[in-house]
């Protein structure tokens, strides 16, 4: 199965549009979507979404005003969207995160999220996002904290396959690094979602709101470990 059919079979999931406030998923996300939120400038952007997926994170970006752009293999999960990407002026773009086709040193900040544990060949993604970016711009990148891959085995066809496709894990040290590698400047190294919170909400079926945001916070900063999600953010610099 090629990356654009794997992608293309998640695309009937169900997604942050569907989800209501009580649902696990919902909250799970728009808790990295809030952590996101807050490491990116308030004055408008020029932002690339680099695997966008359902496009919830450029709906979010584009509604605090900034000029978005929203790429992904998937036209399916584009699909999903396209009424609000109208809406607000999002620029829906079908292609691949490794070679995207768009302009050098064309945007102020990237967002990667959840994208490079996916991709074999990661570091093609960071090239490619660090072609993109201006001087002095942004890369916030979010992947799964400190996951174990996982190889399992279809029951029906025997076809060894891992886990959610997550290819790669990353941990506070080994992300920072690859990062650096490919000449970018980490500036900040940060986790969110706890699992003690997620699993509370999971089988409580907890409201999202200020208060269990306001608790996730305090829990990840006690219990880093216990997190859910690896947040690193890098400048492109001179050199």
């Amino acid at each position: 199965m090629s990356e654009q059919q794997f992608y293309e079979s998640v695309a009937g999931e169900i997604n942050l549009w569907e989800l209501d406030r009580r649902q696990n998923r919902y909250f799970q996300d728009m808790i990295r979507y809030d952590n996101i939120l807050k490491l990116i400038p308030p004055k408008p952007l020029k932002i690339l979404d680099l695997g966008c997926g359902d496009g919830y994170l450029s709906y979010l970006l584009a509604r605090e005003g900034h000029q978005v752009t929203a790429l992904d293999l998937s036209p399916t999960r584009l699909e999903k969207f396209k009424t609000v990407a109208q809406q607000y002026g999002i620029e829906q773009i079908i292609g691949d995160v490794k070679q995207t086709g768009l302009p050098s040193q064309n945007f102020d900040l990237i967002v990667s999220s959840e994208v490079l544990e996916h991709i074999t060949g990661y570091q093609e993604v960071i090239l490619e996002a660090r072609r993109l970016l201006k001087t002095n711009g942004l890369l916030i990148v979010t992947v799964p904290h400190d996951e174990p891959t996982k190889i399992l085995t279809c029951p029906h066809c025997l076809k060894k396959f891992y886990r959610d496709g997550h290819v790669n894990r990353f941990n506070r040290i080994n992300l920072p690094a690859a990062l650096t590698e490919e000449a970018l400047q980490v500036v900040k190294v940060t986790v969110a979602r706890s699992k003690i919170l997620n699993q509370l909400q999971y089988h409580l079926k907890l409201k999202y709101g200020a208060a269990l945001k306001l608790t996730d916070r305090l829990l990840c900063a006690l219990f880093p470990r216990q997190t859910l999600y690896l947040i690193v953010v890098a400048r492109k610099s001179n050199s």
